[in-house]
């Protein structure tokens, strides 16, 4: 069997074509290329975005309440190749591709989440969301950046089921139907603990937001927050 296997094309689960067997199961270095990271040097900590404003703060974040969480990492914009990538892990049954990003997500975890969390945890999806996709694309992420860093992931969030997707709401609608999203159902697992708390996107932060409101209350010690792609818009981004 060992034979068979080795004979098999490695490809990379983004683009499809074969690569080395070094990166088996990564991104091969032309997708990388592809993606648009976020200059270190201009970081926002309130979305993990760049900054390149005078102000604490990028401009998006200066919009939106005030945030809850210690700091913020993003791996890399919400915008074309990685905009198609989110989409096919979300949206298109590629469950696959948690592997890849989770590997870019524990890399800047380790670089730039300081001390390093005492918990991961995912945003849930809501049962009936979650029966139709038949799995958590932001639980994969987590188990995949927990194996890596060795950080154990808890499943301690609850989420309500709501009738009507967020994107067809507007901010106000968005914020109210937020505001008691999310439960605790285990808060023995985050009491006095240092939470991550991973997202596949970051736009507004609503939904982060109420759910670092929880686990705050719940007793977390602090949150912090990790999203495999941040929305921005391209003035505020210098890699465009």
């Amino acid at each position: 069997m060992k034979n068979i296997f080795s004979r098999l094309p490695m490809l990379c689960p983004g683009c499809r074509e074969e690569q080395m067997l070094l990166t088996a199961g990564n991104f091969c270095p032309d997708c990388l290329k592809r993606l648009h990271f976020f200059d270190n040097r201009f970081h926002c900590p309130g979305c993990g975005g760049e900054n390149n404003s005078a102000m604490t703060l990028c401009p998006q974040c200066l919009t939106e309440k005030p945030r809850l969480w210690k700091q913020a990492v993003a791996v890399f914009a919400y915008r074309s190749y990685g905009k198609e990538l989110i989409r096919r892990f979300k949206f298109y049954n590629q469950p696959e591709l948690a592997r890849p990003l989770g590997v870019l997500a524990a890399g800047e975890m380790a670089k730039h989440i300081y001390p390093l969390p005492d918990v991961i945890v995912p945003i849930p999806l809501n049962f009936l969301r979650l029966l139709r996709r038949s799995y958590n694309q932001t639980a994969l992420l987590a188990q995949v950046v927990a194996n890596i860093s060795g950080i154990p992931a808890a499943d301690c969030l609850r989420r309500k089921i709501s009738l009507r997707k967020q994107s067809t709401l507007n901010r106000a609608q968005r914020h109210k139907g937020l505001k008691n999203a999310f439960s605790v159902i285990s808060p023995d697992k985050i009491a006095g603990k240092r939470v991550l708390l991973l997202d596949d996107i970051l736009t507004t932060g609503m939904t982060l937001h109420s759910a670092a409101a929880k686990l705050l209350a719940a007793g977390a010690s602090e949150v912090s927050i990790l999203v495999i792609a941040r929305t921005i818009s391209i003035r505020n981004f210098s890699g465009m």
